[in-house]
């Protein structure tokens, strides 16, 4: 399975990255972006099979870049990541289908 990942912290990023190819090799991480809008154009290209993003982001939140992503028919599955213990952004990203939501610390 191919997995993007998409958070303004380069440090999450590296570490999902790290974490991924250590111990789920069926999944390859082929691309990262660093805010919603970069995550956006890049998502269309590469067209992976599930994205990990954070919420809360410049340029475009993760929220928004589900949104439009939704809206051209792109078919990854989303995983989101907040460090904003408020559940209203969990139950948005959830109302736009994406399939889970974990706190980061």
């Amino acid at each position: 399975m191919k997995v993007f990942l998409v958070d303004d912290e380069k440090g999450i990023v590296a570490g999902l990255r790290a974490i991924i190819e250590r111990y789920v090799p069926e999944c390859e991480v082929i691309g990262t972006a660093y805010n919603g809008l970069e995550g956006y154009q890049l998502i269309r290209q590469k067209e992976p099979d599930i994205v990990i993003t954070d919420i809360r982001m410049p340029q475009a939140d993760g929220l928004d870049m589900i949104r439009m992503l939704k809206e051209e028919a792109c078919r990854a599955e989303f995983i989101l990541l907040s460090g904003y213990a408020e559940f209203e952004y969990a139950r948005k990203g959830l109302q736009l289908g994406a399939r889970s939501y974990i706190n980061k610390p």
